[in-house]
């Protein structure tokens, strides 16, 4: 399954916004927030997996028990690494910016994404 970077940006948006501290968010919960009403439980579930795996989000994530297919999750909170990506593609104008910058190549890494964003940010900023 591709990781949708859409996904990616509006479920990190979604968990800054709705997680409240000490509290969690079940996937079905997630799936009733505007930002996120668009994408299936499968894309929420993937994107949820793959943001844990990069240490964006802490979120528990319930399987069966060859811990081959996963059931469900829920998102307790973002991590520092969360919220920094999230603060360097937050701003629309850079994220636009940083969707045509990437379009010329077949993909990109979380991190390369970031780095792309985070050089438009320090133009918008006039600091480099």
């Amino acid at each position: 399954m591709k990781l949708d970077q859409e996904c990616v940006r509006y479920l990190l948006l979604t968990i800054e916004e709705e997680v409240l501290f000490n509290q969690y968010l079940w996937i079905e919960d997630l799936l009733r927030f505007q930002l996120l009403e668009k994408y299936s439980e499968e894309e929420l579930l993937y994107t949820v997996l793959k943001l844990k795996e990069a240490n964006f989000i802490d979120a528990h994530i319930e399987s069966v028990e060859s811990g081959s297919v996963i059931t469900n999750a829920y998102v307790s909170q973002m991590t520092w690494h969360g919220h920094e990506f999230l603060d360097t593609i937050r701003d629309p104008e850079v994220w636009k910016q940083t969707k045509v910058a990437v379009s010329k190549v077949a993909g990109v890494s979380l991190s390369m994404l970031a780095t792309v964003a985070g050089d438009l940010l320090l133009k918008k900023l006039n600091l480099s």
